[in-house]
């Protein structure tokens, strides 16, 4: 007795079908674009896909697409051996990369992690300062979480470019996000203030977080004791 072939609903077929055909679209997409172009500076990145069309690949899953796009994306400095050597072309197009994945995990601490430790540790300054910003613009979207990111290029700015404005504006960031931002991490602003002989603003902004109640009583005698020491160098 001959059997007669239902056809199956798309709602179906297994997940991993989708992750796999979403995959290598990706592929396509990145061989297409790296064909269509002569300069491999310009084209080691492929240009990145808009959130919404990046949503839609994720195919309900946004968290896991994430994930495997960040790992793609790196794959491209894995291939190239180097994660330093890259022009003023390939490292802003890597943001714009990293800016749309971001949005299908806003909770993803790792692309955060790359371009405060490993592309920003370049010896190349402009790119350093342009991986130092990016993670600035971003600490905004979500303090509470991302603060660690933003104290890390602070010291980046004061201790590897030596430069004190930038420092002190990224420091300045994170003092006026108490208490979303934690009073280790805010305070670095104090102490940057305070060597720049403004020790009048240190007073002030110490003053006015320990009215509201932000500083606990442990990390205010540390404070006051470390604020003592300065005010009388």
């Amino acid at each position: 007795m001959a059997q007669t072939i239902r056809q199956r609903h798309w709602r179906s077929v297994p997940s991993w079908c989708w992750w796999l055909f979403s995959a290598a679209l990706l592929i396509q997409m990145s061989f297409q674009t790296l064909g269509e172009t002569e300069n491999l500076s310009t084209s080691w990145h492929p240009p990145p896909v808009q959130a919404p069309l990046l949503r839609a690949l994720s195919l309900g899953d946004p968290v896991t697409a994430a994930k495997l796009m960040s790992l793609w994306l790196q794959g491209f400095d894995v291939y190239e051996g180097d994660f330093m050597r890259l022009t003023p072309a390939q490292y802003q197009r890597l943001t714009q990369w990293m800016e749309h994945i971001l949005t299908l995990d806003p909770n993803s601490q790792y692309l955060l992690l790359l371009a405060s430790r490993v592309y920003a540790e370049s010896p190349q300054t402009e790119q350093q300062r342009h991986f130092l910003e990016f993670v600035y613009q971003q600490f905004f979207i979500d303090p509470k979480q991302r603060w660690r990111w933003l104290l890390q290029v602070t010291m980046l700015a004061r201790h590897r470019l030596h430069d004190d404005a930038l420092a002190l504006r990224y420091a300045q960031a994170l003092a006026e996000q108490v208490p979303r931002v934690p009073m280790q991490a805010a305070s670095i602003y104090l102490f940057l203030l305070d060597e720049q002989t403004q020790f009048d603003r240190v007073r002030s902004l110490f003053s006015r977080w320990d009215t509201a109640g932000y500083i606990e009583a442990e990390e205010r005698q540390l404070l006051m004791t470390q604020l003592q020491a300065l005010q009388v160098r």
